[in-house]
């Protein structure tokens, strides 16, 4: 039993159909990797109102779900619910509550907090 030579036009058929076949998937990673989160985003019940990172791997997040607010730690396989506010501290539009008040950042509020936390 002999094996034949494959020819020039059966080798450049072979690289292409991998070609095609790596950017296929190549092109799916990138749009899911872009549109993947797209039925997340729609969704208003729960949403990321503000988030600081105070380490490397930790972060401070503001959760709203619905009317009520809750301050998230959140580390690396450890997610704790730090507060839960009666009324909501920071709108969607990430302005703390109040009309008229000045823009303010997730930062400002947490170091506020901190400071009167420390306070006896």
């Amino acid at each position: 039993m002999e094996a034949q030579a494959a020819s020039v036009p059966q080798i450049m058929q072979i690289i292409t159909s991998l070609l095609l076949v790596v950017g296929i998937i190549f092109a799916g990673a990138w749009f899911f990797r872009r549109y993947g989160r797209l039925h997340g985003m729609l969704n208003d019940d729960m949403k990321v109102v503000a988030g600081i990172s105070v380490g490397q791997r930790e972060k401070v997040i503001i959760l709203q779900a619905g009317d009520t607010q809750v301050m998230l730690g959140i580390s690396p396989g450890r997610i704790q619910a730090l507060h839960v506010f009666d009324e909501p501290v920071i709108d969607s539009a990430g302005v703390e509550g109040g009309a008229g008040a000045e823009k303010k950042g997730f930062s400002d509020y947490l170091k506020k907090e901190i400071k009167n936390k420390i306070r006896p």
